[in-house]
């Protein structure tokens, strides 16, 4: 469940001892505090042990993987003295073996924290001054308001100048990060397209109260570090590219026969493929398309061309019918008609679709979405296709919603730009 996982430990004598945690964020780099490089014995961080959650037993010891540290670099404006910009990036001497048991997380990019429940992991200790815990412990937190927080944490020579921006709380009234956490991961979960679950680490634990029921932990932002995270790793640290290096995404189930779809269709500036833009069309008869009315109305962005992948051709559009009610940033009554220059000839691959004309609310609905290109084997351009189940959820919609309008969401939100 947390293969991102990382206990940093130290070499003393002839043990290790594990002290601090981190996140596995690429093969090659692990995300820590800026405080856990600290001298332990005269000694600085050694080893990074992944893919354990008994540091204790052996039973689970096939999956780990005890990986030398090559270098740890701490953020530039970090000092020992102070709490701020406490974050680090752990340079492993080699890369991570990938596997279910060893992988990395996404990061979190936008600069506000989700106001939802956050989940903490660590082999920090289960109380106050109890000695750390061997095995793995999960909680979850809610993050907590910036001036609530500034009177349970208060400016200390630590702090001497408050909580920044850069820095969040988190709290819950049993559970809480704890010495030996520091470093770990605080996170929340995202699905990709594919439906896939992903961690999506937003901080790094810092600091925090004593603690003891509804104590606070302080957590480094990492929204705020990620062009030094980027700058100092050369890597790309974008959803796209987190999600696409996933290799143990399970997509068959939701694949899509890239000729059996029918009645969708790209919408075009020009006949060539590379004038799409993210909008698509449904054929529902051999001359018009539905589309949405935002797609047509956007400011030199109206269609010319349909795509449609099912016989590979692009159809030029005769007129834009758009709803008479729509109005321009208001979802009600987002529909519009394409009028192709020619009726199109239902066959085996192109047919129109049909529509929904009895009460259906009790069945699952899918969305189509259009994923990448692919070379057929004919040579033409042709596309992917997957779908995207959702649910009906009228509790969820608010008031805005019309009786013409359909409320779907999904489990988990979708990981953003996905």
């Amino acid at each position: 469940e947390y293969p991102h996982m990382a206990a940093i430990g130290w070499t003393v004598g002839e043990k290790v001892q594990f002290m601090c945690g981190g996140t596995l964020i690429h093969p090659k780099y692990v995300l820590t505090a800026a405080h856990c490089a600290v001298s332990v014995g005269g000694s600085l961080p050694s080893t990074v042990r992944l893919g354990d959650t008994d540091l204790n037993s052996a039973h689970d010891d096939h999956f780990a993987q005890q990986i030398n540290i090559r270098k740890i670099n701490r953020h530039p404006l970090h000092r020992f003295a102070r709490s701020y910009h406490d974050i680090a990036l752990i340079e492993l001497g080699t890369e991570a073996t990938l596997s279910t048991a060893v992988f990395p997380a996404c990061l979190w990019r936008d600069e506000i924290v989700p106001n939802e429940p956050l989940r903490i992991t660590g082999f920090g200790e289960l109380e106050e001054a109890g000695g750390h815990s061997p095995t793995l412990q999960q909680g979850q937190v809610q993050l907590m308001d910036k001036e609530m927080c500034r009177n349970k944490i208060r400016v200390n020579r630590k702090i001497p100048d408050g909580l920044l921006d850069s820095q969040f709380c988190a709290s819950h009234e049993t559970m809480d990060t704890c010495q030996g956490d520091s470093g770990g991961p605080i996170e929340l979960r995202r699905v990709d397209l594919y439906d896939q679950e992903h961690p999506v680490v937003v901080g790094v634990t810092s600091f925090g109260t004593p603690c003891t029921n509804g104590s606070t932990g302080v957590y480094t932002k990492i929204s705020s570090y990620i062009d030094w995270i980027e700058e100092e790793t050369k890597e790309n640290f974008s959803y796209q590219n987190c999600v696409k290096k996933s290799g143990h995404r399970n997509v068959a189930n939701n694949l899509l026969d890239p000729f059996n779809i029918p009645a969708y269709g790209h919408l075009l500036q020009n006949s060539s493929l590379d004038s799409e833009f993210n909008c698509a069309g449904t054929l529902i008869d051999d001359r018009y398309v539905l589309t949405s009315a935002f797609c047509v109305t956007q400011p030199n962005e109206t269609p010319k061309f349909v795509y449609f992948n099912a016989n590979n051709e692009a159809v030029q559009v005769d007129e834009v019918i758009v709803h008479p009610r729509y109005e321009p940033g208001n979802p009600t009554n987002d529909i519009a008609l394409l009028k192709l220059s020619m009726y199109l000839k239902p066959n085996s691959t192109l047919r129109p679709i049909c529509f929904e004309d009895t009460d259906t609310s009790q069945y699952p609905i899918y969305s189509f979405v259009f994923r990448s290109k692919l070379q057929s084997d004919l040579g033409n351009l042709r596309y992917s296709y997957h779908t995207k189940g959702v649910r009906r959820s009228f509790e969820s919609c608010d008031d805005n919603v019309e009786e013409s309008q359909i409320c779907a969401n999904n489990s988990l939100p979708i990981l953003p730009g996905i």
